[in-house]
């Protein structure tokens, strides 16, 4: 190969402050778009470095060829066979060809393939230079960023997420021919807004990074002003006796925030830490983007100071402390106030304004669902051996912190705001905690409820909500799933499987559909199929996450196991088993039975006779599976169930034996249909833990 020149390219985008949630992907879909252009332009390069701020997205090469590479360029012609006439002259269809593609017939040569030979011819076709390569591989890349909702400016056609006011592409030294959003590629770039110089002329691609940092004041890489963030955080809380609780996607947010980040800590009146620690720490993370300071390594305390980040690093910080402080005051203040105001009135007092409140204009309110929600519960904690009592008043307090001043206020802290509330009104302790626990888990791999009645509660509360969308008829389509549907299908299974609750899903499902009586527009029967095909639709993503396969679960849900904790169990012994030697020989097994009776229609009614045995193979067998029987059936009532497999594999050698030497298909039909019965009873054993004839080997 050619020895080519390598060169530097830098594109940037200077535009307006861009969304801080969305710089990452803004950034990131950038750089992937210029990867796959690059690469259907077969330009070559070594490393490739993608650089976003609040006002820039950016990415640097190195290494890049300065022509992109060669391609081997093939056409394939008419058949051999269809090129000639019978004269041995061309035929229309090979002349035809050879003119469509400017061609002479002593160009081209005959490709002999495994197919036939075909009429062929080939070329090296030279790379185009980089120069006249890149801006089109760029105008490309930036047509494919993710932009969920564009905005216009001045009198532009074109839209993008911000208004673009620089544009800079630079092979090197060179400046390159191109325009993105109207604006003509040059090499100026801006510096911070208030720190440093405020304009750049680049004089080559490789000063980019050090030139923004050094005069413009400007850390370009999202990572590395990230690590600032952290690093200087963790320093101030040490300097303070304090920690941290560094969120990635808090971290994320404020890295986007800013260009040169100045870490500070300021102080709040300790007279607010009386206000339960959740509503001030979403007031100073959520409402602030502040950084809490925590008394301990779990955060469970709070200390009256924050760490927050600044955009610029004057000599004297104290006015920008004083001024956050001054910001922060009030929000705090109102949720003492609020706090205060709610502890006027027990939350049970609450109960009668959730008629106010609609859940679902065909479901009823939130007053309807709690009444719901006491029902349900009791019936679960009856199945659970849960307190019935306790049960149910965490049902009915459920929801009445929904109609607190806090709650109204910070929505975030609903369930948590009524365990507090619960407390300092004097309710029984586990209650208290339930009106949290009701609503994990919140997300994927969040903490399970702790309690029995949380439990409880969580899973009438998710069930409720289930039945009831499904039973009007509207459950989650595509992306759209309003009511997260398919987040509660998973936490039902986790809380089921996670607990060892050995319930049956269908009549948890049967019990919210009679509770809702006639609200529901679905026809019972097909809802409660409905529901329970939804939520096995889920078991698999659960599961495959965790390591199983596809066939391990494949080979459990063929049995149709509405038991959630029991699935679990079945694949776990299945999952285990499969590493056992014996367990291909049981599945090669498994699969010759179920072929036989997947002949016979009857095979289930028939009974075994042993007057009718003719092989000692049969005798055999039979004896086999009687005493498997015996030992079989407790393990499978205790659920025992990789015993209850290696119990199988015990007897594998006689059934490899009676397939070895006995004709099941016997021409006597009396003898033919008790050898199928035989295979029904082994049928029958093989099926008490899973469809072992699922499995690959």
């Amino acid at each position: 190969m050619t020895e080519l020149n390598k060169h530097s390219f830098l594109v940037e985008l200077g535009t307006e402050e861009l969304p801080p949630s969305d710089l990452k992907d803004i950034s990131n879909g950038f750089k992937e778009g210029l990867v796959l252009a690059l690469h259907k332009a077969n330009i070559a390069y070594e490393s490739i470095e993608a650089f976003a701020t609040p006002r820039r997205i950016a990415v640097y090469l190195q290494g890049l060829n300065s022509v992109a590479d060669s391609q081997l360029i093939e056409k394939r012609g008419p058949a051999k066979s269809a090129c000639f006439n019978e004269d041995g002259s061309l035929s229309k269809a090979a002349q035809g060809w050879l003119n469509a593609n400017n061609l002479d017939f002593s160009q081209v040569s005959f490709l002999e393939t495994d197919k036939g030979a075909w009429l062929y011819y080939s070329f090296e076709q030279p790379g185009a230079s980089a120069q006249e390569l890149l801006p089109l591989a760029v105008e490309e890349a930036l047509a494919a960023i993710p932009v969920a909702k564009g905005m216009r400016w001045g009198s532009h056609e074109f839209s993008f997420i911000r208004p673009v006011h620089t544009f800079t592409m630079l092979l090197d030294d060179q400046v390159l021919d191109g325009q993105a959003f109207g604006i003509k590629s040059d090499r100026k770039v801006f510096g911070h807004r208030f720190l440093g110089t405020k304009e750049l002329c680049l004089n080559h691609a490789d000063e980019y990074e050090t030139r923004l940092l050094n005069e413009g004041m400007v850390i370009a890489s999202f990572t590395k002003r990230r690590q600032s963030i952290l690093e200087q955080v963790k320093k101030l809380a040490t300097q303070n006796n304090g920690f941290v609780n560094l969120e990635d996607d808090l971290v994320d947010e404020i890295t986007s925030l800013v260009e040169y980040p100045n870490v500070l800590i300021a102080n709040f009146e300790k007279e607010f830490l009386k206000v339960p620690k959740e509503a001030l720490i979403h007031t100073m993370e959520g409402d602030q983007r502040y950084f809490p300071l925590f008394a301990d390594s779990k955060f469970s305390k709070l200390l009256p100071h924050f760490i927050f980040v600044s955009n610029v690093n004057p000599q004297d910080p104290s006015l920008i402390i004083a001024g956050n402080e001054k910001v922060i005051r009030p929000r705090l203040s109102d949720a003492k106030f609020f706090y205060e105001q709610d502890l006027k009135r027990p939350l049970e007092d609450l109960l009668p304004r959730l008629k106010m409140v609609v859940f679902q204009n065909q479901l009823g309110t939130v007053y309807d669902k709690t009444l719901r929600l006491e029902k349900l519960s009791s019936v679960l904690a009856q199945k659970l051996g849960g307190n019935v009592e306790l049960v149910m008043r965490a049902a009915r307090l459920a929801k009445c912190d929904l109609m607190t001043n806090m709650v109204f206020e910070f929505t975030d802290t609903q369930g948590i705001m009524g365990m507090y509330y619960a407390q300092e009104f004097g309710e029984n302790p586990e209650v208290a905690k339930a009106l949290f626990e009701q609503y994990l888990p919140r997300f994927s791999g969040d903490e399970l409820p702790s309690t029995l009645t949380g439990s409880i509660l969580s899973l009438a509360d998710k069930l409720d909500t289930l039945v009831g969308i499904f039973g009007i008829n509207q459950p989650p389509k595509g992306a759209k799933d309003p009511f997260a549907l398919r987040r509660a299908a998973i936490s039902i299974l986790r809380i089921l499987i996670e607990n060892g609750f050995n319930l049956h899903l269908g009549d948890l499902v049967q019990a919210a559909i009679e509770i809702y009586g006639d609200k529901l527009t679905v026809a019972p029967e097909k809802l409660k199929a409905d529901i329970l095909s939804f939520v096995n639709g889920r078991v698999r993503s659960l599961y495959e996450e965790q390591g199983y396969t596809v066939d391990e679960i494949q080979a459990v849900q063929n049995l149709e196991i509405d038991n959630p904790y029991d699935f679990y169990l079945r694949l776990k012994a299945v999952h285990e088993f499969k590493d056992n030697f014996a367990c291909a020989d049981l599945v090669a097994a498994n699969k010759r039975v179920n072929n036989f009776l997947s002949k016979s229609a009857n095979a289930s009614e028939q009974k075994i006779d042993e007057a009718l045995f003719e092989t000692n193979e049969e005798i055999n067998l039979y004896q086999d599976l009687l005493v498997l029987e015996e030992r079989c059936l407790p393990l499978y009532r205790s659920q025992e169930y990789f015993l209850l497999l290696s119990e199988l594999a015990s007897v594998r050698e006689d059934i490899n034996t009676f397939f070895d030497n006995v004709v099941v298909n016997a021409e006597n039909e009396d003898i033919r249909a008790n050898r199928y019965a035989l295979l029904n009873k082994l049928h029958l054993l093989f099926s008490l833990v899973a469809d072992i004839s699922a499995l690959n080997y």
